[in-house]
């Protein structure tokens, strides 16, 4: 992900890497531990939710995430810098990501979401999440004034770069609620 968005580059040294890499799993860490505690179930008591509800949970992990990082001014350091084909690799490892964590990476609630489904419905509810994050960020960014003065170009790279953490927090939504 740091590669993805042009922190770390391939000859930077390995201890840059790991520090850069320590300073963002760290935190996550700590709270996808938390959030596992306080909100945890059993595989059992978890039953697969109903589309409109799935809409709802994922605007809700959505805005969770990308609420406190919409404000700064990374998001726009970050899409300026990015380039066009990082931002396009960028959305397909958003989706890859989203794909990931409901139905690959076996979190809570996962044998109920694989059930009876195809890799095709898998597919579109990873597009979805997404949409709902791309949609999410566009409302912050817009409340939190980094549309002003900008070209429609850089709306979509900021949005691009915000809907990565989105769509992270809409799948993380959907696994936590």
């Amino acid at each position: 992900v740091l590669l993805a968005f042009g922190v770390v580059e391939l000859g930077d040294s390995l201890i840059t890497v790991v520090r850069m890499g320590l300073i963002q799993v760290v935190p996550l860490g700590f709270g996808a531990s938390v959030a596992n505690q306080l909100l945890g179930q059993t595989d059992e008591s978890v039953t697969e939710s109903t589309f409109p509800r799935n809409l709802a949970v994922f605007g809700l992990g959505a805005a969770f995430v990308a609420f406190p990082v919409a404000p700064t001014e990374e998001i726009e350091i970050i899409a300026v810098h990015a380039g066009w084909p990082r931002l396009a690799a960028l959305v397909v490892l958003s989706i890859g990501t989203v794909y990931l964590v409901l139905y690959e990476l076996e979190f809570r609630g996962h044998g109920s979401r694989i059930e009876r489904r195809s890799t095709a419905a898998h597919l579109g509810t990873s597009f979805v999440a997404y949409a709902v994050g791309a949609a999410i960020s566009v409302v912050l960014l817009a409340a939190f004034g980094h549309f002003a003065g900008t070209t429609f170009a850089e709306w979509v790279a900021q949005t691009i770069v915000l809907s990565f953490l989105a769509a992270i927090g809409a799948s993380a939504g959907e696994v936590v609620l």
